[in-house]
């Protein structure tokens, strides 16, 4: 493989599958969210494959003695994604297992910064998050199946 090439990989789309946002009727100055992601990938053919990055998400308003829900969100996003024919360079199944994850998490931090801003919230904008590090974490904790993550995020919007 070379490195310096693109890897050789088409997005075919990325898809909302499944959103459950509920917010709460308080008007924060201020917004703890937690976020909690999995990821699972697998190549659905020689060409083809598919991820799924699913989200769970909290926000928090913290008083000096209170604490109270702004919202919860559930979302779920399929990556589909195929070998250039033409031009290939990386395996599919290194993509989907080590690069897919990182490709499709800005789609949902656009996803979330819009909905809480559209719910009347102060925007929430997610962190970046190294999804290698985090499927490296994986690797090491001996999980039958590399490809998930999960971690919890926390930010203040």
């Amino acid at each position: 493989m070379d490195n310096s090439r693109e890897p050789g990989i088409i997005t075919e789309s990325i898809l909302l599958v499944d959103v459950d946002f509920k917010r709460h009727p308080v008007f924060p100055k201020n917004v703890h969210t937690e976020i909690e992601l999995s990821y699972h990938g697998s190549c659905v053919s020689e060409e083809h494959a598919q991820g799924t990055l699913n989200v769970n998400a909290r926000g928090i308003s913290k008083g000096d003695s209170t604490e109270v829900e702004v919202f919860t969100a559930t979302l779920s996003f399929v990556g589909v994604f195929r070998k250039d024919m033409n031009n290939p360079n990386m395996e599919l199944s290194a993509f989907i297992n080590n690069h897919a994850p990182a490709h499709m998490f800005p789609y949902v931090r656009e996803f979330i910064t819009s909905l809480s801003y559209r719910s009347g919230m102060p925007p929430i904008i997610l962190p970046p998050v190294n999804m290698a590090a985090l499927l490296q974490i994986n690797m090491e904790a001996d999980l039958t199946d590399s490809s998930t993550i999960a971690e919890v995020r926390k930010q203040e919007s």
